[in-house]
């Protein structure tokens, strides 16, 4: 059965002689009261312009109730001449996410904004609807949403999927979403960012999928350099008259803190100290996540086995600068200062062996 044979059972009304009403002829005529609102209206003969989403078959019908166009209008305020144009405006959608609340549902964030409050237009599309005995994509809604920055956000964290539009050329699909995010005031979490960078090959994740990319990207380097190990901590360092003292990033009383020498030593006793911070300020919030989120007791467990527990449930990346503390990875000291340039890289378990002070067994049984 040809394509006209199974529009014509789904309706009728609009093909005559083998010959289609357009879905500009057939808003016209649902604008004119002449559309016979028991029938479905034909966008396309096709969904092809939705052809990156994984679960949308590209050779169904795309449709849309003719009350939702009337809806669209009214109450949505999306003129028709908007909704004429739907199907070039999902080919050039951004990307597509699953629906939390609708199990066959995408999330299409279109390329436009709402004429009244700015916000992204997205159009919603069931991919299991069926007429006359047959399977069919359909358009259930179009709007602006005013609360963008929340969907994304619950999105990520209901762990849908997220599916970018690979007819784009991907520099310019990334800039498009940074624009988008700027527009919106959204702040983009470090997952979605990291997919939308250059670095990252998936068209198509999950925050636990970026999460999981991202730990193995980060153990797969060798070098850190001071600064960013330091940054893991909110904290910084500068160097005066060639010793080194850390401080937190807005403290400026940095004589309250000790220094170090620029060595072996000195750095092995500036992580020795940097345990003691950590345990004190990072691990109080980690023993409550422990705890309050997956039930886990962590009465008697020091931040050492947390860690452990954490690394080997891979609950979370929370915990992504440990290894450098537990000898796992390299630092690299690269100093700033203009008349000290430094560049040694030294391992992290051989510097904590030549302190006495620093006592870690990373092996511990939990």
């Amino acid at each position: 059965m040809n394509k006209v044979d199974k529009i014509r059972k789904i309706n009728n009304k609009i093909v005559s002689k083998n010959k289609i009403d357009s879905f500009e002829r057939q808003l016209i005529n649902l604008m004119n009261g002449l559309y016979d609102m028991n029938y479905p209206m034909i966008i396309s003969n096709n969904t092809k312009c939705l052809n990156y989403i994984d679960e949308i078959d590209e050779n169904k019908i795309l449709i849309i109730n003719p009350y939702k166009v009337i809806k669209i209008n009214n109450e949505h305020e999306i003129g028709s001449s908007f909704i004429m144009n739907i199907y070039d405006m999902l080919s050039t959608s951004l990307f597509a996410m699953d629906s939390i609340t609708q199990p066959t549902s995408k999330v299409i964030v279109l390329d436009e904004l709402d004429e009244r409050d700015g916000s992204p237009i997205i159009a919603i599309c069931r991919y299991d609807a069926k007429r006359g005995g047959f399977d069919l994509n359909q358009i259930t809604s179009i709007y602006g949403k005013e609360k963008f920055n929340s969907l994304i956000i619950n999105t990520l964290n209901a762990n849908k999927k997220f599916e970018l539009n690979t007819n784009y050329p991907k520099n310019e699909l990334k800039e498009k979403i940074e624009q988008l995010a700027r527009h919106t005031g959204l702040q983009l979490p470090n997952c979605v960012a990291y997919a939308l960078s250059k670095n990252y090959d998936r068209t198509c994740f999950t925050k636990s999928q970026v999460e999981k990319d991202l730990f193995i990207k980060v153990q797969s380097d060798n070098k850190l350099t001071l600064k960013e190990f330091m940054n893991y901590f909110n904290l910084t360092y500068k160097i005066i008259d060639d010793n080194l003292y850390f401080f937190d990033s807005e403290d400026t009383n940095i004589e309250t803190h000790p220094p170090y020498d620029i060595d072996e030593i000195g750095i092995a006793n500036l992580i020795n100290d940097l345990n003691g911070y950590y345990e004190k300020y990072i691990f109080k919030d980690l023993s409550l996540k422990l705890a309050y989120t997956h039930h886990v007791d962590t009465s008697n467990m020091n931040y050492i086995q947390m860690y452990e527990y954490v690394k080997t449930h891979n609950l979370d990346y929370y915990m992504d600068i440990m290894p450098y503390l537990f000898g796992e990875k390299k630092l690299n000291i690269e100093e700033l200062n203009d008349n000290i340039q430094l560049e040694e890289s030294i391992d992290i378990f051989e510097i904590a062996k030549t302190n006495e002070e620093l006592d870690i067994e990373s092996d511990l049984e939990i």
